[in-house]
């Protein structure tokens, strides 16, 4: 019986899902017209947009990019972790346990081909 190969980055990747104890559901805003002339900003879900995700505070020291571009906001950030593949874009919102979360910023200083990771605040 011959053995099966497993390539380095996807075994790495199944291993890092491992540690997304989460679902986020990944939402993307659409204008739909509002039937008086002018535009509605609706939320749906993103095709493939379901996907194991590890939501933590940021803290300081190793955060200091996120954490200066957020200087002048009262806003509490997070760093989002997806399962690598995710359709994420910068604008989106990520809905966690009936948490609605709106990406600041995509990271891509940490990319690796592991995980999609990004900086998110809860929505007001």
């Amino acid at each position: 019986m011959a053995r099966r190969t497993i390539k380095p980055s996807v075994l790495t990747r199944r291993r890092a899902r491992l540690y997304m104890p989460n679902t986020a559901v990944i939402q993307r805003a659409a204008l739909a017209d509002d039937g008086e002339g002018g535009q509605t900003e609706t939320w749906s879900a993103v095709a493939g947009g379901t996907v194991d995700a590890r939501i933590d505070p940021l803290s300081g020291s190793g955060d200091r990019i996120e954490i200066e571009a957020l200087k002048e906001s009262t806003l509490q950030p997070y760093r989002l972790s997806l399962e690598w593949g995710a359709p994420l874009q910068d604008g989106d919102r990520v809905v966690i346990n009936s948490e609605t979360y709106e990406v600041l910023s995509l990271d891509t200083s940490h990319d690796g081909g592991v995980a999609v990771r990004a900086v998110i605040s809860r929505s007001r």
